[in-house]
């Protein structure tokens, strides 16, 4: 079957009088949306296993950049073999495909490390600086509720299980986002940031040290 799917990962941020958000409520989710976020997990996360050097380069890039334009270009063609024949996926915006990259590497380096010794750390750690607000609310929301969100990359896209994870993490994301800004993103999109940001604080140092001592001692 030839599937002919297209994604908007667009994220429309608007001035408003207090800070509000929200979200993709409407349930169940249109089915070409849902099967959409499906393929698109599957094949990033397939590019991540199968690229992963290529994958974690392209994390650590200035996602504003023509650079990261362009690597995202060369790794999407690099790995056209992760899609099913006849599959067609045309992406507005790069967030659902950074998203499912960020869930590969950070379920095979690091959702392994002590659960609570990642938390403590985090909580302690210095902040890290965002490039723009979108990015500010997926750290801030990974930051803060970190057990929600790993919880929540366990859960399938598009089904019931990730709705009900996701709606865990809504008072979390109403306090992560600025005052008098406006958010509206769907679910496939605050599961992609979310993972990015987590994926971003697990990458740093001190959180990743503290935690992997932690596993360390408790195996010692």
């Amino acid at each position: 079957m030839i599937a002919r799917l297209t994604v908007s990962a667009a994220l429309a941020f608007a001035a408003a009088g207090t800070a509000q958000a929200q979200y993709a409520r409407r349930q169940p989710a249109k089915p070409a949306m849902a099967e959409a976020a499906r393929v698109i997990h599957s094949w990033s996360s397939c590019t991540a296993k199968r690229h992963r050097g290529d994958a974690r380069q392209l994390l650590q890039m200035d996602y504003r950049t023509e650079q990261y334009d362009d690597a995202l270009r060369k790794l999407a063609r690099k790995s056209q073999n992760c899609l099913y024949p006849g599959d067609e996926i045309r992406i507005h915006g790069s967030l659902l495909f950074a998203g499912g990259l960020a869930e590969a590497l950070y379920e095979r380096d690091h959702a392994q490390f002590d659960v609570e010794a990642f938390g403590r750390r985090l909580a302690a750690a210095p902040a890290i600086t965002a490039r723009d607000n979108v990015e500010m609310i997926g750290l801030c929301v990974a930051r803060r509720a970190h057990g929600n969100v790993r919880a929540m990359l366990v859960t399938k896209p598009a089904s019931a299980e990730e709705r009900a994870a996701i709606a865990t993490l809504t008072p979390t994301f109403e306090e992560c986002v600025a005052a008098g800004m406006h958010a509206r993103m769907s679910r496939a999109a605050l599961r992609s940031l979310f993972a990015l940001g987590l994926y971003r604080w697990s990458l740093d140092a001190s959180v990743v040290a503290d935690a992997r001592n932690a596993k360390l001692t408790a195996n010692a």
